[in-house]
């Protein structure tokens, strides 16, 4: 069923274009992690009223969990409405076109359609529907296609229907009948995928045919090929959180132009509006970046990629929005190995290598990159090579080109019980007083940084003392960022833990240990860091 194409009044979009210009980037959307920009967020159509304009899906109204998106071949945009049980469809520039009301037990979710236009809809964990167009702009319902409570559903190049059916994928033909293997039903994953949530397959033609479908149970990306081979999967260390946190009700896209997969996962299960976050991996697996600006999963949120545009929904039963993000950046990899018959790991800022596990990733070009390397128990870290690095400090080097770089450990020598180092405070102990000897990157006297915790039982606090007015930011892999300008002299910085990280600590029941690195740039152009250790409670990590 289908509803008459609207036109909006044109004061109605000027208005529009208005709110958007005038509208300030969020600051988590101004710094475009994975080289993306946050370029539209779209709440619906516009409707003028005696208060001016307001944003509605018509016929109005916000979307209420747009668990759904798909980019047809003409550009034109269609967004599953999942609480008015509706699919509306927008221009490419997001002026309402149509609406089709589903009907199926639940609400629509996922979506794809095939490349004669022909629409398959999810209906959320149960059926798979085929639409086709009914010449007004809206869709007709033609059958159901599968029918055993699914997840997700995808179209290749020449029109196969793949099917997301929890513990494995069913293959349909164009004609809707099954694809049979040795007589039977093709089931791919059967026996490997334990709890299945979304499923994209690649035109790319480095991976064309290749599926990828998430697997809650296991906490990764599986990859099947063409004829369902399991491939290597993505496991996702490289994100801050090193590892996806969780792959229920989520999605996957991939870009047909190059192979870079997209993975919207929940970061914060449990929570009854929670954050979500949309990772990118090139083809090999490899950590790329994540999009920025604050997304709100939509359980799921939904992914579709086309033209070099990102598209993904926001928001649940209120908030609901379609995010649009720009092309990628020019981007160069790193490669970091490890060396010696020690043992140990390096890890990055931004995140992106977690070796051993992670060691490649994708950044920006002419991004600067920090890499750590700490020692197992037993081992020490002997130093750097390659990518102008050396000695056992941090690395940082800059992504101009392509990056190797070699991290040697050592067994440890034996050594006497010595007095706990300058760091000591960080595990739990208050600090009273100067900062502790030699803790400038810089050495004695000639330090634009001193830094040292005063506090990590309870709220975490870093006191840092700069010689001159600059820029002083703090980042880590389980930390907030946090950046502000400073004048010479004595500052305390309160440090709280992502959510992720928080909720982690707090469902183990365990401390959070992480490592804060502190960057100082003075006016003058001058630069330091420094690192320190901080823990916090379970019992506060959440506060």
């Amino acid at each position: 069923m289908s509803f008459p194409r609207w036109r909006p009044p044109v004061l109605a979009f000027c208005l529009l274009a208005l709110l958007a210009a005038l509208a300030p980037p969020s600051a988590e959307a101004a710094g475009a992690a994975a080289g993306h920009e946050l370029t539209f967020t779209f709440t619906g159509g516009v409707e003028i009223t005696e208060l001016g304009a307001r944003y509605v899906p018509p016929p109005e109204g916000q979307f209420e969990d747009a668990c759904g998106v798909a980019v047809d071949g003409a550009g034109e945009i269609l967004i599953s409405d999942y609480y008015h049980r509706l699919l509306d469809l927008f221009s490419p520039g997001r002026a309402y076109l149509a609406q089709t009301a589903v009907l199926g037990p639940d609400g629509p979710c996922n979506l794809a359609f095939d490349p004669d236009g022909v629409l398959y809809v999810n209906d959320w964990r149960r059926d798979v529907v085929r639409y086709r167009p009914d010449g007004a702009g809206g869709y007709e319902e033609a059958g159901v296609i599968d029918s055993a409570r699914s997840t997700g559903v995808a179209v290749d190049a020449a029109g196969r229907i793949y099917v997301d059916d929890r513990t494995y994928v069913a293959v349909y033909e164009p004609s809707g009948e099954p694809v049979h293997s040795a007589g039977l039903p093709l089931r791919i994953g059967l026996g490997s995928l334990g709890s299945g949530y979304g499923i994209a397959v690649s035109e790319f033609p480095g991976t064309e045919g290749d599926l990828y479908v998430l697997d809650a149970a296991a906490g990764l990306v599986r990859v099947y090929g063409p004829d369902g081979e399991e491939l290597a999967p993505i496991l996702g260390l490289g994100t801050p959180e090193r590892g996806f946190v969780s792959l229920q009700d989520a999605d996957v896209a991939v870009d047909p132009a190059d192979g870079h997969v997209f993975v919207a996962q929940n970061l914060e299960p449990g929570f009854e509006h929670p954050a979500a976050a949309v990772d990118e991996f090139n083809p090999a697996g490899e950590y790329r970046g994540r999009l920025p600006g604050r997304i709100i999963d939509a359980e799921p949120s939904a992914l579709a990629v086309a033209e070099g545009q990102v598209y993904v929904t926001s928001g649940n039963d209120e908030g609901a929005a379609l995010l649009g993000f720009g092309p990628t950046l020019p981007a160069r990899r790193l490669t970091v190995a490890l060396a010696g018959s020690g043992h140990g790991r390096v890890t990055s800022e931004p995140a992106g290598i977690n070796c051993a596990g992670a060691c490649a990733a994708e950044f920006d070009e002419g991004e600067e990159v920090l890499l750590t390397a700490v020692p197992e128990p037993g081992s020490a870290f002997v130093g750097w090579s390659g990518a102008g690095c050396s000695g056992t400090a941090l690395c940082a080097t800059t992504m101009s080109v392509d990056r190797e770089v070699t991290a040697e450990f050592a067994p440890a020598p034996a050594a006497p019980s010595t007095a706990p180092g300058p760091d000591a405070e960080a595990d739990g102990a208050e600090h009273r007083g100067g900062p502790p000897a030699g803790t400038a990157a810089g050495g004695a006297g000639a330090a634009l940084l001193r830094a040292w915790v005063i506090s990590s039982a309870g709220a975490v606090r870093l006191a840092v003392a700069t010689a001159e007015a600059g820029t002083l930011s703090v980042r880590g892999p389980d930390l907030r960022p946090l950046k502000r300008q400073v004048g010479p002299g004595r500052q305390i910085l309160r440090l709280r833990p992502t959510r992720a990280a928080a909720a982690l600590a707090v469902t183990g029941g365990r401390a959070l240990r992480a490592t804060a690195t502190v960057t100082f740039r003075a006016a003058g152009g001058r630069s330091e860091r420094i690192r320190r250790k901080v823990a916090f409670a379970a019992r506060s990590a959440a506060r």
